[in-house]
C-alpha cells in the first residue's frame, strides 16, 4: 500500500463495528496508557471535523499494552470520502501525545450502493 491508500475502510451509514489500534513509540514498543484517556479524531480532508472518546483497552497485562479502539456511532459515516484520523492520549499527569507520529491513519468511507428501484 501506498501512503496514500487508506488503513481502514468503512461503508457510507455503517455503524457498530470498530476502530482498533495500538500505540507504540519510534521503535514500534507498546505504550504504557493505563489509566489514560484516549480520543480518537477524525477529520474528513475537505471538510468537517469529528472528535470522539475511544475506548483505552490498556490493562496490566503486556498483551494490551498499548491498545485502543473506537466503535463507530451512527453518523460518523454519513459523509464519503478520505478522512485523517489519530489516536490523543492524555495522561494522568495532564500531559497530551496524539498517535501516529507522524503521519496520520487514512480511513476511507465509501459511498453505499443506491437501493434498487421498485
Amino acid at each position: 500500500m501506498s501512503k496514500a491508500d487508506p488503513d481502514f475502510f468503512l461503508r457510507e451509514g455503517d455503524h457498530g463495528g470498530a476502530i482498533p489500534g495500538v500505540l507504540t513509540d519510534d521503535d514500534g514498543v507498546a505504550i504504557d496508557i493505563e489509566g489514560a484517556s484516549v480520543r480518537f479524531l477524525m477529520a474528513n480532508i475537505l471538510t468537517t471535523k469529528r472528535i470522539a472518546a475511544a475506548a483505552n483497552n490498556d490493562q496490566v497485562d503486556a498483551a494490551t499494552k498499548g491498545h485502543v479502539s473506537y466503535t463507530w456511532q451512527a453518523g460518523d459515516s454519513d459523509e464519503p470520502g478520505m478522512y485523517n484520523a489519530s489516536w490523543e492520549v492524555t495522561y494522568n499527569d495532564g500531559s497530551v501525545e496524539t498517535f501516529p507520529n507522524p503521519g496520520y491513519i487514512k480511513v476511507r468511507v465509501t459511498a453505499k450502493v443506491p437501493a434498487p428501484l421498485p
